[in-house]
């Protein structure tokens, strides 16, 4: 079947040539720019990448990955790959923008007949009983190094691509720096300009959290949990780094707390206010006595205390620790399937746990809209302030501009002062009141 499907391509190609077709594809190959061959196969001759990157995640879970990494090309094997792919976001779409407006964007294939780009078009180009599918051909000395850096020109940059979740591109760029390729590299490969060394450290940040929380469990949990939780993610990296310079065991309680809320079922804005304070602050004494304040008492441990602990008193929460890590290991280890994913019905065992930390994240909230409501006038008088001073240096030069509008100046002016002498007459009277 191999030299069959070789046969077919070499046989488009030289129909090709003989015909005068001119189609191509302008692809970066090897660092410039280069137009190549685009020929019509038939769409059971291409071969779908297993080593695709837009599945990397999916296959790392997958109970039959053995199968598939001991032999890609086998009809078992391609029939996992497809149906992998067939999972991906929004392929119902895209199986009938091909039925409506058909192959707009071709594929690119080896000379073996394995797909680089075009993977998830092409089962959808079967599922909708399509016979052909456009193909650009790579040239024969076209290495596996050749072929991932075509993926990553064509796939990284397009990060809104309808199947290319969080978890797999963030696999892609751990692949691009194991096969040797430097920081800077990956910089430039990425198109990263502006903070392109914190984008770097925020993407790989990432993927080390990703692979922290899934450590703590076998199996672990799966890659696809993260997909929809990028921005949580970025937050919980990003105060995790702020506080971890100077308070690491508060970092690591906040960040534990945050992934046990995301795997509770708290959203965003709820997570976000997860700080270091949160446990002590609010959620402990909304759990006590009741399922939830029983289930995290099991991770709590108590610090040795010292001299000068008895000079500064016994509090209880000075004294106490809680070992959340442990806590999202017991969540996982109860509720996981053997495929990783969560079973909510064993989730709402920690319902009740749930349902206080939301509780307690909304009373931070309010909280913190309150704080912003009593400290906006101050702020906006500040504000205020500051650009009168402005416009006040600037008056002279203003003055000299034949062009200033001296007339509608002194109208604002006078409506301003009449403003600021209301807010002095208020001001005094509320003082009064008080005295």
């Amino acid at each position: 079947m191999d030299n069959t499907r070789k046969d077919s391509i070499l046989l488009a190609l030289k129909d090709y040539t003989d015909r005068g077709e001119i189609r191509t594809e302008t692809i970066e190959y090897r660092g410039v720019s280069r137009s190549i061959e685009v020929i019509r196969l038939n769409s059971s001759i291409p071969l779908l990448n297993h080593d695709n990157s837009r599945i990397v995640a999916q296959l790392k879970v997958h109970p039959q990955r053995e199968i598939v990494l001991n032999d890609p090309i086998s009809s078992e094997s391609q029939g996992i790959v497809a149906s992998i792919l067939k999972l991906t976001d929004k392929f119902n779409d895209l199986k009938t923008e091909l039925i409506d407006l058909g192959q707009k964007q071709p594929g690119i294939i080896t000379r073996q007949g394995v797909l680089i780009n075009g993977n998830t078009r092409l089962v959808a180009v079967r599922e909708a009983g399509i016979d052909g599918f456009d193909v650009a051909v790579l040239p024969e000395d076209a290495t596996s190094e050749d072929c991932f850096d075509i993926e990553m020109s064509l796939q990284v940059r397009k990060l809104t691509h309808q199947d290319y979740t969080l978890t797999n591109r963030l696999l892609l760029i751990e692949r691009y720096l194991d096969r040797g390729h430097s920081n800077d590299e990956l910089i430039k490969r990425m198109g990263w300009k502006r903070n392109a060394k914190k984008e770097l450290n925020l993407h790989l940040g990432l993927l080390a959290l990703i692979e922290e929380v899934r450590s703590i469990n076998e199996p672990p949990l799966d890659y696809a949990f993260f997909d929809d939780k990028e921005q949580m993610l970025k937050d919980l990296y990003k105060s995790y780094e702020n506080l971890n310079s100077e308070l690491q065991d508060e970092a690591q309680e906040m960040k534990w707390l945050r992934i046990l809320g995301m795997i509770l079922g708290v959203n965003k804005d709820q997570v976000r206010a997860i700080d270091e304070d949160f446990l002590n602050y609010a959620l402990l004494k909304r759990i006590e006595g009741n399922d939830a304040g029983d289930f995290l008492s099991k991770f709590k441990t108590v610090r040795g205390q010292d001299n000068l602990d008895e000079l500064l008193g016994d509090l209880e929460t000075e004294q106490s620790k809680w070992n959340v890590r442990a806590a999202v290991g017991e969540i996982l280890k109860f509720s996981l399937t053997d495929l990783g994913n969560l079973d909510e019905s064993k989730l709402e065992d920690f319902h009740e746990l749930k349902k206080q930390m939301r509780t307690s994240a909304d009373f931070i909230i309010d909280e913190e809209k309150q704080r912003q409501l009593r400290s906006q006038p101050s702020e906006r008088l500040s504000e205020a302030r500051m650009r009168i001073e402005e416009i006040a240096d600037r008056l002279p030069e203003l003055f000299r501009d034949p062009s200033f509008e001296r007339g509608k100046f002194e109208f604002e002016a006078k409506k301003a002062l009449k403003a600021i002498q209301l807010l002095s007459e208020e001001m005094h009277r509320q003082l009064s009141a008080d005295s």
